[in-house]
């Protein structure tokens, strides 16, 4: 069996499934180990037509036509898992590279921490700029070595350091379980339903994977495990914030928790990055720090189930 099976979704930007899968080419682990598999979610013109083939690991290309009140990212997502051959799933957004230690620090990860079947990695972001150079040219440094164009680094860093506190002691991390890059066992993926698919619109199919984790026992650890997200490749919109606030409504009434509703918190953030570009945007750390104190005082008054101190 394979080791890990890498799964990415894009939607009809080759360029950006190029860079992630030449990234892919440097990896430091046997290309015998593990696969790729790209679900192109709906491109007008499929992108298998017009990506370079003949990459030195397997890699498996599925299509999967639009279709409406269906087609999600947690389907094509999913898509891509029920293809898998790895012991391990690893998800990765179809707008990130990877660094040549990626699969060996998961590897690492699992071997240590045998107590965990799941673990978020996390991204830093790199100016658009450079988008372009890395796509021409193919090289792929490590993550050291790209520092002069690393425009900020993972957010969950910042919020740790402003509330000064681990990871596992945040009440909220479950909205921090992103799937811009995160590893799972494949069989407790299964086991837990996968992606939600009613999740039809833009967002929360990943936090809600996470709120489940957590609230069926399962913790999960946040790793020095990069991956370089290009920033601006994929915008927030008008179209994006209107399914937002679809799917937590659909997230609130599947689990009538209102811990899951105070993630409107986050609506002027959203809002302004979708409808005001331009004008000064909310500082998302600081509105993660009051999310967090009121999930405190929620879970303080027994409001719902502990899920803070996991039994895995």
């Amino acid at each position: 069996m394979l080791n890990f099976s890498i799964v990415l979704i894009i939607k009809d930007d080759e360029k950006l499934i190029s860079c992630a899968l030449r990234s892919m080419e440097t990896l430091n682990y046997s290309k015998e180990l593990f696969e790729v598999i790209v679900v192109d979610d709906g491109s007008e013109v499929p992108v298998q037509s017009r990506i370079q083939q003949g990459f030195s690991f397997d890699i498996t290309m599925i299509y999967a036509p639009r279709i409406a009140g269906v087609s999600s990212r947690a389907r094509a997502r999913n898509l891509g898992a029920k293809e898998a051959k790895g012991r391990y799933l690893v998800f990765v957004d179809g707008d990130h590279f990877v660094y040549p230690d990626f699969l060996s620090r998961y590897e690492n990860a699992i071997s240590e921490y045998s107590q965990y079947k799941v673990f978020l990695g996390k991204r830093h972001h790199i100016q658009y700029e450079y988008y372009e150079s890395y796509f021409n040219s193919g090289e792929f440094k490590t993550k050291q070595e790209c520092d002069e164009s690393v425009q900020g680094v993972d957010e969950r860093d910042h919020i740790l350091n402003r509330i000064n506190v681990s990871f596992a002691e945040l009440h909220a991390r479950w909205n921090l379980f992103w799937s811009c890059n995160f590893c799972i066992e494949k069989q407790m993926f299964f086991d837990l339903g996968l992606f939600d698919e009613n999740f039809i619109e833009w967002g929360m199919e990943d936090t809600e994977l996470g709120y489940r984790l957590l609230t069926q026992g399962y913790d999960f650890p946040i790793l020095d495990n990069y991956v370089a997200h290009f920033v601006g490749a994929q915008p927030i919109t008008p179209e994006k914030y209107h399914g937002w606030i679809k799917n937590l409504q659909y997230f609130y009434h599947k689990f009538n928790d209102m811990r899951i509703l105070e993630q409107l918190t986050f609506d002027s953030l959203l809002f302004k990055s979708a409808f005001m570009p331009s004008k000064k945007q909310s500082d998302y750390v600081e509105l993660f720090v009051e999310f967090e104190q009121k999930l405190r005082y929620l879970d303080s008054i027994n409001f719902s189930r502990d899920y803070t101190h996991p039994s895995n």
